[in-house]
């Protein structure tokens, strides 16, 4: 079968499974992390048994690009939180993440810096260095960016469905597809994924910010 293929659909199935896992009610925050974590990795490392990871290469200043972008994504996040809070039911949210997470104002600072290093660098590793990377260098650019961001927006409305009205997270999930184009273009870039997973570290630590802010935990 052709590689492609076999990416495309090992990773859809992948997320089917996580999504149907993320929206299972009482299902501890630390199972749905320990699902997420084996098959976003395992998935790949599998892979790479039978085939060779892919080698790209990057271009001079591979990390100018990396720096604005986690830059301007960190006060787009923290002005974008201004400007809606009042528009956004927190309480709800942080009901839905005490009671069904397990997730307690105790824990939640040990759960951001998971969230900050070790998430970020997961879905950095599985969307863009897995899915992206691996597609780019089959000569399928235009499937790579679309399929990569596409899946990376969709898999995150597990995370946020019910918690937003419908034309937010339409909204969102617009803002999550162009997030996703663009840290494939900081990796074709760069030659690696890890000038986006720069952005992406960035960009959550503004989100546990606001969360902080948001839900009086600070």
């Amino acid at each position: 079968m052709n590689q492609a293929k076999i990416i495309v659909g090992s990773t859809f199935l992948v997320s089917l499974f996580l999504y149907g896992v993320e929206q299972g009610i009482g299902v501890p925050y630390i199972v749905k992390t320990a699902c997420k974590l084996v098959l976003f990795i395992g998935l790949p490392l599998l892979f790479y048994r039978y085939s060779s990871p892919p080698h790209l290469t990057g271009r001079k200043e591979p990390w100018k690009y990396p720096l604005v972008c986690a830059t301007v994504s960190f006060f787009a996040i923290l002005i974008a939180y201004w400007l809606t809070n009042d528009r956004i039911n927190f309480t709800e949210i942080r009901s839905y993440i005490e009671m069904d997470l397990g997730i307690t104002p105790v824990t939640f600072y040990a759960v951001g810096v998971y969230i900050i290093v070790g998430n970020s660098w997961v879905e950095e590793w599985f969307f863009r260095g897995f899915i992206f990377q691996n597609l780019l260098s089959r000569g399928k650019k235009r499937l790579g960016y679309m399929y990569s961001s596409s899946l990376f927006a969709l898999y995150h409305l597990a995370s946020i469905q019910g918690w937003f009205s419908i034309p937010l997270t339409i909204l969102i999930l617009f803002g999550l597809l162009t997030i996703g184009l663009v840290f494939c273009f900081l990796t074709e870039r760069t030659g690696t994924y890890k000038g986006s997973w720069l952005v992406h570290i960035i960009a959550d630590i503004a989100i546990i910010m606001v969360a902080l802010h948001a839900f009086g935990w600070y």
